[in-house]
C-alpha cells in the first residue's frame, strides 16, 4: 500500500491508522496551519505551546516506528526525540512533507530513495547529496547526520521560520545510526564557491548579496532564531544566480522568550566556525 501526501479529505489520508490517532487525541487543527506563501510547511508555535506534555508524548508514541505523511509539528516531536540516545536501535520512522512516496509506512535508502555518489557540501554534522524518490522522480537535497551528532535545533529553527530566504525543509528520516534531511535542491552552488571560482565579487554583486542575507538574518531574529555559523560557504544561489538562500543550520537555536541567548556558549560547544566568529573574551567567557 503506498501512503503519499493528500488532502485531508482524500480517504487515503483518514484510512491511514496514525492519522486516526493524531485524530482521536486533538490535534487536527495543527494539519491546516501550514504555510502557503512558500514551498514548504511551517512549524506552528500554537500547535506546540498550547497542548499539554502528555498529549505530546501520546503523538510521539503514535509517531515512533513508521515513516509518515504529516506536518512540521509532527516533526518537531520526533526530532527531539532523536536528540536523545536511544537505548532501543530505530529501524525507521520519520515524518515527510512533499513528494517523497513512503511504501507500508518505510521510506529507505536505496530501496525509495537514492543518492548520488558525489558530495554536493560537508558541513560539521553531516555531508549532503543530490537525492531522488525512485517512485516520483522528485529531486531534492538529503543531508546525512550520525545520531550522535544530530541537532534537532537544525531542523527545528528551519521549519519555525517563514522565509523565502531560508533553505525549505521537506521532512526527515531516520534509520539505523543516520538521519536524512531532505530539503529543496539549489542548484546553483554557494556563494563561497562563487567568489573562489572568480576571486572576486564587484561591489554591486557583493552588496545585492548581502542585502538579501541581512533580510534572511532579519526574518530569523524576529522569530528569536539565531543560525550561528554565517559565512558565505552557508549562503545557497539558483541556478541563474538571482537569489540567496540561507542553508546549514546545524549550529542554530531557536530562542525561548527572555532568554539571552548567553546559554548557547558552554565549556563543550560553542556554535560557529572559528575562522568567521568574532573574538572572545577567554576570560570573561564571553563574546565581545
Amino acid at each position: 500500500m503506498g501512503v503519499r501526501k493528500q488532502q485531508p479529505s482524500d480517504s487515503l489520508y483518514h484510512n491511514n491508522p496514525l492519522s486516526r490517532i493524531i485524530s482521536a487525541i486533538g490535534l487536527d487543527d495543527c494539519e491546516d496551519k501550514v504555510s502557503a506563501q512558500w514551498d514548504y510547511s511551517k512549524l506552528t508555535d500554537s500547535c506546540t505551546d498550547s497542548k499539554t506534555h502528555s498529549v505530546e508524548e501520546g503523538v510521539l508514541l503514535a509517531l515512533r516506528g513508521s515513516v509518515s505523511v504529516g506536518e512540521p509539528d509532527k516533526l518537531y516531536l520526533i526530532a527531539k526525540a532523536w536528540d536523545e540516545e536511544d537505548s532501543e536501535p530505530v529501524d525507521n520512522e520519520g515524518i515527510l512533507f512533499m513528494e517523497m512516496m513512503a511504501e507500508d509506512y518505510e521510506y529507505r535508502e536505496d530501496i525509495h530513495w537514492e543518492k548520488s555518489g558525489d558530495v554536493l557540501g560537508s558541513g560539521a554534522f553531516g555531508d549532503v547529496y543530490l537525492g531522488k524518490d525512485k517512485t516520483s522522480g522528485f529531486q531534492f537535497a538529503a543531508k546525512k547526520i550520525h545520531v550522535s551528532r544530530f541537532r534537532s535545533q537544525e531542523v527545528i529553527c528551519c521549519l519555525s521560520v517563514n522565509s523565502d530566504k531560508i533553505v525549505p525543509v521537506y521532512g526527515a528520516i531516520r534509520e539505523g545510526p543516520w538521519i536524512t534531511v531532505f530539503m529543496k535542491m539549489v542548484n546553483g552552488g554557494s556563494l563561497g564557491q562563487l567568489i573562489k571560482k572568480n576571486g572576486y565579487l564587484t561591489e554591486d554583486r557583493a552588496l545585492y548579496y548581502l542585502s538579501q542575507v541581512l533580510g534572511g538574518l532579519k526574518q530569523l531574529h524576529a522569530n528569536r532564531v539565531i543560525h550561528g555559523d554565517v559565512k558565505a560557504d552557508n549562503v545557497l544561489l539558483t541556478e541563474d544566480h538571482s537569489t540567496v538562500y540561507l542553508c546549514d543550520f546545524g549550529h542554530a537555536a531557536h530562542l525561548p522568550p527572555g532568554s539571552s541567548g548567553t546559554n548557547l556558549l558552554t565549556a563543550n560547544y560553542v556554535p560557529g566556525t572559528e575562522t568567521h566568529m568574532a573574538p572572545r573574551n577567554s576570560a570573561r567567557g564571553s563574546l565581545w
